[in-house]
């Protein structure tokens, strides 16, 4: 039978201690699940991780890859992406092309911008970069162009609230994500409130705001 998740978290794994050749050419159409998580590893590999086609979860957190490369764009069927607490100081713009992509999280990093392209990804909901060094927001990506996202946690980075509520498509987006969190809110399964309206800046600032406009 062919091997559909691969866990490999938790060890000490470089580079060059995963066969991701023999791993694209024996599981790349049939893997789904990579996790790589509390590795050492510093890069992921290009041509081979766009062999596994099949991925629908890749996770990579607590190593120290600071670049991701291009030909993940080639991962037509990845809706999880988990790159937390790296050395990244950004994300390649061919994430717009992984149309599936429903979960982006990338928090403590040291990203510096959001690719204006990932608003080609239009079932993406979440997207998860607190703790960087983001001082502005692609308007695109508030736009109706990403129609399904209403998780934005860019807490803790340089952009202020009253930044991110003058981006242009702002309102677009504050529609969309109340809408959400209502709805989950009075269907109970939302457990956490705040957590829906962590759409940027410090949190004391944002609740300071809001509470202004009151």
């Amino acid at each position: 039978s062919c091997l559909v998740t691969l866990r490999l978290s938790h060890n000490r794994l470089s580079i060059d201690g995963v066969p991701w050749g023999k791993l694209a050419d024996a599981c790349g159409g049939s893997l789904t699940v990579l996790e790589v998580d509390r590795n050492e590893l510093t890069s992921l590999p290009g041509h081979d991780l766009s062999r596994l086609t099949a991925l629908t979860r890749l996770t990579a957190a607590d190593n120290q890859i600071s670049c991701i490369p291009e030909e993940i764009g080639g991962l037509s069927s990845l809706r999880e992406l988990n790159l937390d607490r790296n050395n990244l100081q950004g994300l390649p713009p061919s994430l717009g092309n992984c149309t599936a992509l429903q979960e982006i999280s990338a928090a403590e990093n040291r990203i510096t911008s959001i690719p204006g392209s990932l608003a080609a990804c239009s079932l993406l909901q979440t997207l998860r970069l607190n703790k960087n060094m983001i001082s502005q927001v692609p308007p695109e990506l508030l736009s109706h162009a990403c129609p399904s996202l209403w998780m934005l946690d860019l807490a803790a980075n340089p952009i202020t609230a009253d930044q991110l509520r003058s981006t242009h498509n702002y309102a677009i987006f504050d529609e969309r994500r109340r809408a959400k969190a209502n709805k989950q809110l009075e269907g109970g399964v939302l457990l956490d409130s705040s957590r829906a309206f962590k759409e940027g800046a410090d949190s004391q600032e944002w609740e300071h705001w809001r509470a202004v406009q009151k």
